[in-house]
Formats: C-alpha cells, structure tokens, sequence
C-alpha cells in the first residue's frame, strides 16, 4: 500500500515539480546562508575599550592597535571636566564589533561655546532675562540706572564695557542688565 502511494507520488509530474522546487529553495537558502557568514565574518569581533575620560591624542594608538577608527561628532562644554576629554562614545566600551569599524565620540569642548547677544535694548527686564536664558547665557544680574521707564532695558554690560547687539560672547559670561529705575527723569 506505501509503494503504491509511493508510486502514484513520483509517477505525478505536478507533485515531483513541487518536490524538485522544495529541495531546490531549501538548497538556495542553505547555500545563501552559508555565503552571508563568510561574507559578513558572522562570529567575529574585536571589543571596543573603554575610553571615556581620555584625551582623543591618547586614544588613538589604543583604537589601532584593536583596529578600529574614530571620528568625532559632538563637542558639548562642561565647566567641571577637563578640556578635550571624551565624554561619551558610541558604541560603548566592551562591546564587541566587527575588525575597521568607527568609533564615534562626543568630547568636551576647548571652550564653551559663544553665542551672539540678542537685541535687548527696549524691551521688559523679565524678558530680557528669559531671552538670555534660553539662549544658555546664566542670569544676569541687574544695575539700576536714571531713566523715565520702570524695568525696561536700557544697556547691557560685560565687565564694565558696554556691549552691542549681535556681538559674539562665551554662553558662561556673566552679564549685566542696565534698567530703568523709573524715577521720571
């Protein structure tokens, strides 16, 4: 009974096509699968080490020696560590990647950043604060002086120069609003 179902299996051409289609995908995927890992080197890798707090001069001996590169993408200032060290690296350190991979870093600036003063003659002292604000500036201080209108801006002030709109300043500079005091003159 087997051999005859056996038979009548083989013997149809629509189901053999089918069985000669099956053997020959399963074929393709194996051979396909086999190609991808010696391509791809699948199950080899190198660990990235850990670099963050270093200089990018004392980096760069250590990523060739695993055979990596590095390329850096971000600067951010922070006042509390020191200049030029790597604040944070992608991928992180102990991860294994693939031999000639990139290394991205985000190092701490040399300097903070400078920012252009925004027009603040005229308007509120509270806006004016605001704006400086959200430009990163810290809060500035405020001087009274003579002038018919109450807490609106009259100057602005760095280190007893008078400085202009538009004028490129650190964003860590502490600035100094000249206000109306109001007092009708």
């Amino acid at each position: 009974m087997i051999k005859k179902i056996f038979s009548y299996i083989w013997n149809n051409r629509i189901i053999r096509h089918l069985f000669y289609m099956l053997a020959a995908l399963i074929g393709i995927i194996v051979a396909v699968n086999i190609f991808l890992m010696q391509y791809t080197h699948h199950g080899e890798g190198v660990r990235v080490p850990e670099i963050k707090g270093l200089k990018v001069s004392e980096i760069s001996h250590i990523l060739q020696k695993q055979g990596l590169h590095y390329q850096v993408i971000d600067s951010h200032y922070i006042s509390t560590a020191r200049p030029g060290i790597i604040l944070e690296q992608i991928p992180r350190g102990g991860t294994s990647v693939k031999h000639s991979r990139t290394v991205y870093l985000v190092i701490n600036s040399m300097e903070p950043q400078k920012m252009a003063i925004p027009e603040l003659s005229d308007i509120s002292v509270r806006q004016a604060q605001s704006l400086l604000v959200a430009y990163g500036f810290p809060t500035p201080q405020i001087e009274y002086v003579a002038s018919p209108y109450k807490d609106l801006v009259v100057g602005v002030r760095v280190g007893g120069r008078q400085v202009a709109a538009g004028e490129k300043l650190p964003v860590t500079t502490l600035i100094t609003l000249q206000v109306g005091a109001g007092d009708g003159q």
